[in-house]
């Protein structure tokens, strides 16, 4: 990998500055900025070797009007000159995903771009500055491979889980998102079926489970994941058998903040590749639905940079990838807000960048170098 001059990368190691408290004023980022609606996608930008009878998925950051999604010309995919594939568009509203379906199978060995047009809007009817535009390649084959549940949070025979936590299968795949319900995801516990909502975490390729409230103390359940009629990956592939996993919970529940342990590159990191991804390693599990570019964002000065996030549920890491190359002798800055929260619904810890002094006992937020025009230091506050 050639490597150029990108200058110093700001990576601002925890939360956005705006969240911090007891720092002086001048450490202070403001208290909004710009975000861009599409938060993942799949296939990802400039994906090879697409199988020919996958679906194209484009998940969004906030809920959006769905009816805006399936308008004509909102969502696209094309082909060689321009050429428009035929399919349908369908809007997930609990995983805020819009799913394109081809009429027929995609060209083999073929580059396909997909749009989302500035006509997609939110629920509060706001719409995309600019089009959200990626690029992918197909295979030769179709995907005819089964899917499997490849990491479950809490894992099987877990004790002592946190009777207020999310839980979590992940796939070794992408899945279709209409196929992630209640129906085919289901908990049971002392007193039976475990009501819950059931979402499924485009950026991570995981169910979610979300109890409609605490767990019982010290007791087991048991999570099923349907595979026969169940959930299907994005060719339509049902997983070969039902996947059962147990856990045993503790008596209170998690209120422990995450925090972010590393960050790549490093903080004011100089010569940094031009097709770098931006990454951040947390110190346990998050909530995959809260890794969105709502809460990991990369600025370019002022402007955010155009990119999707994904979320490493077996490493606990978040991964920003820019859709177009960083520009040289430029200095980027990430932040990550308190949006962001672990399994058991706590915000991140906001944690203040390397450097500098503290103004208070166990704060240190001044006359440490710039990141993104606003001093930061080192410490938690």
């Amino acid at each position: 990998m050639s490597r150029v001059l990108v200058g110093k990368v700001s990576l601002v190691a925890a939360v956005l500055l705006a969240s911090m408290t007891g720092c002086a004023k001048e450490d202070r980022a403001p208290a909004t900025r710009a975000t861009q609606a599409v938060t993942s996608v799949t296939p990802a930008n400039a994906a090879p070797a697409v199988a020919l009878n996958w679906k194209v998925l484009a998940t969004f950051g906030e809920d959006m009007d769905g009816a805006s999604i399936t308008a004509p010309g909102v969502f696209t995919v094309t082909g060689p000159l321009a050429t428009p594939v035929e399919g349908t568009v369908t809007y997930d509203a609990p995983s805020r995903t819009a799913i394109f379906s081809p009429t027929g199978y995609f060209s083999g060995s073929t580059t396909y771009r997909v749009m989302i047009s500035t006509g997609a809007r939110t629920l509060a009817g706001v719409s995309q500055a600019t089009p959200f535009v990626w690029t992918f390649s197909t295979a030769l084959t179709l995907d005819t491979t089964a899917p499997l549940v490849s990491l479950t949070a809490p894992a099987g025979g877990d004790t002592a889980v946190a009777i207020n936590r999310t839980i979590v299968a992940a796939f070794n795949e992408a899945m279709d998102p209409l196929t992630v319900t209640s129906a085919n995801l289901s908990v049971t516990g002392p007193s039976g079926a475990v009501a819950g909502v059931v979402t499924y975490a485009a950026s991570s390729a995981a169910a979610t489970f979300t109890p409609a409230a605490a767990l019982a103390s010290s007791a087991s359940y048991t999570v099923t994941v349907r595979g026969v009629a169940g959930v299907s990956d994005l060719a339509g592939n049902l997983m070969a058998a039902d996947f059962t996993w147990s856990f045993t919970t503790a008596a209170a529940p998690d209120t422990t903040p995450p925090r972010v342990t590393s960050s790549t590159p490093a903080h004011l990191a100089t010569g940094v590749a031009l097709d770098q991804e931006i990454n951040a390693a947390f110190t346990e599990a998050m909530d995959p639905l809260t890794i969105t570019t709502a809460n990991l964002t990369v600025l370019d000065g002022a402007a955010p940079v155009m990119g999707t996030v994904s979320y490493d549920a077996l490493n606990n890491i978040a991964v920003f990838s820019p859709l177009s190359p960083l520009k040289a002798s430029t200095t980027y800055t990430a932040l990550m807000t308190t949006g962001a929260t672990d399994l058991a619904g706590n915000a991140l810890a906001p944690t203040c960048a390397p450097g500098g002094r503290g103004r208070r006992p166990g704060c240190s937020c001044a006359r440490g170098p710039r990141a993104g025009g606003y001093r930061t230091g080192t410490g938690t506050c």
